[in-house]
Order: structure tokens, then sequence, then C-alpha cells
């Protein structure tokens, strides 16, 4: 027996140190030579096992009843120990002599047997080896894409559920029942297998059927392909409009998946909302797309009031979501005051006095001396102050106002508004910045829970009482007080860690960075009746799989996880509680490659599930994100001159273009 296989059996049966058992797990899910030899020391042992297995009929002892009467049977003789000390030396003496003539034996007659001639030997009759059942199965999406490289993951195992390598016959039949795709795979080591069926392929294919090459196990399953879905790209031409203008849109229809043009023209309706979601009279308009592009513009009326507004698009059949584009309608007015707003100071807390100067002058020239003035400080949640004043011969006031020992909130505007009482008042607004010394921090788990007794990676997001990012660093402990690792934001106020969660453990953050945060942020509870977490390794690839490990307390079904891709399934891939590999801290790990077809990229969402004959459960969900692997070039060129030679300020000309995908 060599080294390594000597070392994969005592790994086995969990003989290893745990540092030696950690570098040798690595390399069975690294190395495939390795791990075929740790599936052929797995089989091996699951033989001996067998084997060392006594079918014998169960024995029953009774205890003797001493408080009976005398048995009638006749008792032996206890001989001396001299007597039974040479009886057990004679017959030792009689085996080793009859060992010593039978090997005599065995040599004369391997001695003949070798220079006999051939045709002296008997015929030896060969028995073939009787056939290892094949447990087949096969994953693949509920329904086909039409643009999608439909993937399908076949797994080989035998009857103990140990993978086998043999190679699957695959066979894709139209309606009329004739053969369009058929080929080999051959599983690997592991017993996985990927095929793919192709989109032209998919409108003609009526049934799959996989099939073990030479084996009995097939399965044969109906085919059915699902209509393709749109996404749309709304936009107006400038987020702020006043009214009488003309509000000018685009939309741009393309397929959700390869975001291709579609291969028929839809109609697309569009109309104008207000805030209360009600339409604007004679916003509608049914515009047919061509090439997937829908434009056209709507004008707004004299006496619009002011506020936000929404372009909305819609598909009277539903072909793709409805899609909404803001924006804003203000009144535009030249305004009568110059005004200028300064605070004192860069930052307040709570129970600062806040202080500012005030300056007005007219916009046709001259101080406004006298001018009557109304201050408010307000929160999101109440006003602050209320203040009267009026300006000085130099058009200048001074506004104070103290904040209250209970503020809560970080944003505080201060608003000083002006007015003669001849015309419309005018407001200049200015955020008072609060520095409360607080930060607010969002924990995300990946996969949705923070589960006990398992590695959990948390994603996390930092920002400040106003909502900005703000750089923070940190320290996890539990509720004993012991730190169990150190947090620091990447990019942004975000940032990821990972943690060996314990059972009936609470876990808290510590802040160190920004300085001053006394407050501790507590961390989820632990979720004790999930079994599962996820892990995507880096999170991005540029490659055609993607890296995962899974963990779980205690595996006992087989699983399956399903990559998809802006709605359509793009991979698969049969986990069986045998794949599991145990770390000796109470779970146990898979690790593995998902493949990815070459078409998918972006956001692809990974879903664990639990099989079952006809309903899967969803057990955790996580994200990857796939590199764009496609890149498209654009040319853009005039078509006409413009349609004025000539044209005046804040009037309106048009140039039209044409852009092609090259």
């Amino acid at each position: 027996m060599s080294d390594l296989n000597q070392q994969l059996w005592e790994f086995i049966y969990d003989l290893l140190p745990e540092e030696e058992a950690a570098a040798l797990r690595e390399q069975i899910t690294s190395d495939p030579q390795v791990a075929r030899a740790y599936a052929l020391a797995k089989l091996q042992t699951e033989m001996v096992e067998r084997a060392a297995r006594v079918d014998a009929a169960g024995m029953s002892w009774q205890r003797p009843d001493e408080g009976g009467e005398a048995s009638d049977s006749p008792t032996p003789r206890r001989r001396d120990h001299t007597t039974r000390r040479a009886q057990l030396s004679r017959a030792t003496n009689w085996l080793v002599g009859i060992a010593a003539i039978g090997l005599v034996c065995l040599m004369g007659s391997s001695f003949l047997l070798q220079t006999s001639s051939p045709r002296a030997r008997p015929p030896v009759a060969l028995v073939p080896a009787p056939r290892l059942a094949v447990r087949l199965r096969v994953a693949g999406p509920p329904q086909l894409h039409l643009e999608a490289t439909n993937s399908f993951a076949v797994r080989t195992t035998d009857g103990s559920g140990l993978p086998i390598e043999t190679d699957v016959d695959y066979r894709v039949f139209d309606v009329s029942g004739n053969v369009t795709l058929e080929a080999t795979k051959n599983t690997d080591v592991r017993g996985h297998a990927w095929f793919d069926l192709p989109g032209p392929l998919v409108n003609k294919a009526s049934r799959l059927e996989v099939v073990c090459a030479g084996k009995a196990a097939a399965i044969s399953h109906p085919l059915r392909a699902e209509q393709t879905e749109f996404v749309t790209y709304l936009r107006t031409d400038r987020p702020l409009f006043q009214p009488a203008e003309r509000v000018s849109f685009r939309s741009v229809t393309l397929s959700r998946y390869a975001l291709r043009m579609p291969d028929d023209e839809l109609v697309v309706e569009y109309e104008i909302d207000d805030a209360n979601g009600n339409q604007l009279a004679g916003s509608h308009s049914s515009i047919t797309t061509e090439k997937g592009v829908g434009s056209g513009f709507f004008r707004l009326p004299d006496n619009l009031p002011s506020g936000r507004y929404a372009l909305v698009a819609r598909s009277p059949k539903r072909s793709f979501l409805e899609e909404r584009c803001d924006f804003e309608v203000r009144r535009f007015k030249v305004p009568r005051w110059t005004k200028e707003l300064k605070l004192s100071r860069d930052s307040y807390t709570a129970g600062d006095r806040v202080e500012a100067e005030f300056k007005a002058e007219r916009a046709t020239g001259g101080v406004a001396v006298n001018v009557p003035l109304c201050a408010t400080a307000t929160t999101d949640q109440r006003q602050l102050t209320n203040l009267q004043a009026k300006t000085n011969d130099q058009g200048e006031a001074k506004l104070a106002f103290n904040l209250p020992q209970d503020l809560e909130e970080g944003q505080v505007t201060l608003a000083v508004t002006v007015g003669d009482g001849e015309h419309e008042a005018e407001t200049i607004a200015k955020p008072v910045p609060i520095n409360l010394g607080k930060v607010n921090v969002d924990f995300y788990p990946e996969g949705g829970n923070f589960v006990a007794g398992l590695p959990n990676r948390v994603y996390f997001y930092s920002r400040d009482p106003l909502g900005k990012p703000v750089h923070l660093e940190g320290r996890i402990l539990n509720d004993l007080g012991h730190e169990v690792t150190h947090i620091a934001t990447i990019h942004d106020g975000r940032g990821r860690f990972a943690l060996q969660t314990t059972p009936q453990r609470r876990y808290r953050l510590v802040i160190d960075q920004p300085v001053g945060v006394t407050k501790e942020v507590a961390l989820p509870r632990l979720s004790e009746s999930e079994s599962f977490t996820i892990d995507t390794g880096s999170g991005v690839f540029a490659t055609s799989e993607i890296a995962l490990s899974l963990h779980a307390k205690s595996p006992t079904a087989p699983l399956v996880i399903a990559a998809s891709c802006r709605g359509a399934m793009v991979s698969e891939m049969t986990v069986d509680p045998g794949d599991f590999l145990s770390r000796g801290l109470g779970f146990s790990t898979f690790q593995g490659k998902l493949p990815l077809s070459g078409d998918a990229q972006g956001v692809v969402r990974l879903t664990v599930m639990t099989t079952a004959v006809t309903v899967c459960g969803r057990l955790r969900n996580g994200l990857s994100f796939a590199e764009c692997k496609r890149s498209w070039k654009w040319a853009l060129s005039r078509q006409r001159k413009l349609t004025r030679r000539t044209t005046k300020s804040n009037s309106h000309c048009e140039l039209p273009t044409k852009i092609d995908c090259l």
C-alpha cells in the first residue's frame, strides 16, 4: 500500500491529525488524481465493511437459576494443570508437523504445474463479474430558454451512493419523435457531467432522453420552452422642466437575457402621472417600436403645478414590466433678492448653539434695509425653532438657536424666508451638519440568515446619520467579551467578514473608527434551525465557472445547486451527503466548481434546493458576478443637416442621428 493510500484510509477513519487532514482535504478538492484515489479508497472501505458483516442467526443466552434445583447432568472431573499442559504441548507439535508437510506438498504441486505442458492444464471457466447497479440523476431548467444555453447536470453513482465514471448518452427528440441531437458525455471521478442544449434547438425540442451507456439506467423527460422576456429602458431628455415646455422621451426594449432587439416590433404605451398617480390629460400615446426603440414627446400644460412627475411605459401584451422615469417640474421665477446664508461652524452636536449670518440685496441693486425675515430650523420629524427678525442698514441679520439635548436625527435644515409684503416671498435653505457620534451599520449574511454552528460570511454597510458612507473599523465580540474577528470597510462604507459562530452565543460590533462612537451595534440573532451556509469565494469571476463552498451541520439528503442569470437557469449541480468532507468542528463542507455557459454574464444567483419527486424547496441564496465577456461597438453618424440653419437661445433645434451596432 502506497503512502497516499495509507493516508487516505486513515483520513476516512478520522485517524489523521487536524492539520494533516486539512491539507489532504485541500488536495482532494484541487487534484483530480488524489480525488480519484480518494473515491477508490472510499469504495474499498465500503467493500471491507460489507465483507465484515456476518449473516448468522441470533443466539440467546439464559442465565441459570441459582436458587433452583441442582442439574442432573454429570459434572466433569477437574484435571490438574500438569496433565493439561502436556496435552497442549503434544497438540502443538502435531499442528506444526502437519503445516510443514502441507507446505512441502504445495511447493511440489506448484513446480509440477509450472513444468507441465499447457495442454495438460484443465480448462478454466471465466465467470463474468456482476454488473454494478447505476443510479442516474439529471438536473436541468424546468423550462427551456430560447436565448440562453440550457445546461443539464448528470450524476452517476452506484447502489451505495459512491460516484461512478461511465459514459452517458443523451438524445433530444422533436414533436414527430425524430432525433434532433445525440451525443455522449463521460462522467468524471465524482460522477459529474454536463451537457448543453443551445437556444436555436429549443423550438424543436419535445423530449429529452438520458441513458447510461450499456446500463439499464435511463431517464426520459418532456421539454417545454418559455416565452422570451423583455426589459425596457426609459429616459427623458433632461430631469427638470418648466410648465409649457416639451418633454422628449425615448425607450429601448431588448430581450432580458441576451439584450437583443425583438424579432417582432412591440407596441408601447406611454403616459405621464403626477405624484398621486393620476394621469395628466392628453399625455397618453401608443407607439410601435422600430428595432426596439420608441420615442415621442409631450408638451406640459401652462398651468401645471410644480412638483414631481413620472413618465410611464407599459406593454399592452405584458411583454415587459412597467418602467417609470421620474422628472421634476419647477416654475422658474426671476429672483428679486440676492440672498446669502453662512454658518459660524463646520459641524455641531446635540445641545450646541447654532449661529448664522444672513445677507440680502435687491436684484436690481441696493441693500435690503429693514426687510422682515422668518427663520425656521427643522428635522425630518419636527420643527426646532421659528425666529422672526429684520435686516439692518447693511441688509444683514444674525440668527441663533440651540439644538435640543435629545437630538436623534442627523439632518437639520435652516431656512430663511425674506419678503417685503408687496411681492411673493423667497426662501434660502442650508443644511446644518450634525455630528452625533453615531454610525448606522447594516449586516447582510450571505444566503440570508446568520446560522449557528457554521462558517458565515457577512457583508455590511456603514453610513452616518445623513446616509453618507463612512469608513469603519471595529471588532466583533461575543457575549463573553471575547474578540472573534476584526472588520474594516473596503470601499464606500462597504465590507465583509467571515465568522465561525457558536450556538447559543450573541455577537456585537465595537467601533474603533470613527473615533468617539461609543454605541455598540448588535449583529443579527443566530438561527438555530438553519443547517446550511454558502460561500461564493471572491464573488467576481472572469472564468466560465463559479467556485463555491457549501457548509452543512449534518447533510442527510441530496441537494441541487442552481445558477440563474437574468431570468434563465444557466447551470446546475447535484450534491450528495457523501460529497461533504468532515471538518471536525461539528460541520461538513462541500467544495466544488459550477460551470457556466459562455453567454452568462452579470449578476448570477445561486440557489440551494432539496430534491424531491415534484417539488424543490429553496434553502439558501447567494449572489455572484460574472464579468462581461461580450462587448459592443457603436457607430454614430449624422443622417441629415440641422433642421434650421440659425437658432435662438432657448429655442428648439433637432439634429437627426443614427446609431448602429457593429
